[in-house]
């Protein structure tokens, strides 16, 4: 003989679990939103890493420029002056494919600093590639004073624009 179960305890028993369904269903949800905002940092991170790369270089090729100003090997100057300009502009390249990817307050961070990327580029143009002398000369040290200043505010710059790309990366 087969029961039927009270009416009651069919009620009972669905409502446990569709309360079930619906915990595990926000359970999900939640492991979900948490993984999508992980491979969200990751990408971001992914997207800025060359940028950040090319950033250290230019740091990197400025001070190795300036050793050589104090050194004065003109030679070594112009080689460092045109790797950290070809970094530069793999940076400016970079974060212009970089904009592309952001909106809102994350694209308007990335056009500052494409702007900020840009002022180095015209003082590296105006103060830095024609100024620094193919000889030495017994005032070398005098007329490459106005170079070094130059070569430090481009890597002062460059520090900015690595700190901005930190902000980002976050």
């Amino acid at each position: 003989m087969h029961r039927r179960p009270l009416a009651g305890a069919k009620s009972a028993r669905e409502a446990e679990d569709a309360e079930r369904r619906g915990a595990f269903v926000a359970g999900v949800k939640g492991r979900m939103k948490k993984a999508e905002e992980g491979d969200v940092r990751k990408r971001k991170r992914d997207l800025v890493s060359p940028i950040k790369e090319n950033v250290v270089k230019v740091i990197e090729h400025c001070s190795e420029a300036i050793k050589q100003l104090q050194h004065s090997s003109p030679r070594e100057v112009h080689h460092a002056v045109s790797q950290f300009s070809h970094h530069l502009e793999q940076a400016w390249h970079n974060l212009r494919l970089l904009r592309r990817h952001f909106e809102d307050e994350e694209r308007e961070a990335v056009t500052e600093m494409i702007a900020l990327v840009e002022n180095i580029r015209k003082n590296i143009a105006r103060n830095i590639h024609k100024k620094v002398p193919r000889r030495v000369d017994k005032n070398w040290h005098n007329t490459v004073d106005p170079v070094v200043k130059a070569i430090e505010e481009v890597r002062r710059d460059s520090g900015v624009l690595f700190k901005q790309l930190e902000k980002l990366h976050r």
